[in-house]
């Protein structure tokens, strides 16, 4: 979808679908190596032979950077969200 042709609320989704979807298949990726590997039998553990054990570790590492970055944005977006609220409502109390 050409983000240009979106309209405002296709965008808004198109923004909230990508890093879910990328939540939910970040921990997929690291078992499906692993069952490369397995598939492999030895020659999958090797350094030699494969790539497969440098994917994992690399996998495993972007994970845990991924997860973090999203809690990470998660929170700081329900703590801006809820700010707001706090100035909305504290805006229409003064009037």
């Amino acid at each position: 979808m050409d983000v240009g042709a979106a309209s405002k609320q296709e965008t808004d989704l198109i923004r909230l679908l990508t890093p879910l979807g990328k939540l939910y298949t970040a921990p997929h990726s690291s078992r499906v190596v692993l069952e490369c590997m397995e598939c492999l039998g030895g020659a999958g553990y090797m350094e030699d032979a494969t790539d497969l054990p440098a994917m994992l570790r690399t996998n495993i590492v972007h994970n845990n950077i991924f997860l973090s970055l999203f809690s990470l944005s998660l929170s700081l977006s329900l703590s801006l969200s809820l700010s707001l609220s706090l100035l909305s409502l504290t805006h229409i109390s003064c009037r």
